[in-house]
């Protein structure tokens, strides 16, 4: 049996969503302290910085749903 959206509200999903990102973001953060190389570290800060900028925009949105 799959999942279907139409069983969880939109908080529900949006919470979802933030928890994926900061978890994206926490693996990114993992990985810098790990890799070799300017280049690759360079690339993984950026990538944690974006998932960080979807956490706030994913909170956003569910602060406006709230209302």
């Amino acid at each position: 049996m799959g999942w279907t959206t139409i069983k969880f509200s939109g908080e529900e999903i949006i919470e979802i969503a933030v928890q994926m990102e900061e978890s994206g973001k926490l693996f990114y953060e993992k990985a810098i302290s790990l890799a070799e190389g300017d280049k690759l570290k360079e690339v993984l800060t950026y990538l944690a910085q974006e998932e960080a900028k979807h956490v706030q925009d994913f909170s956003k949105l569910g602060e406006s749903i709230r209302l």
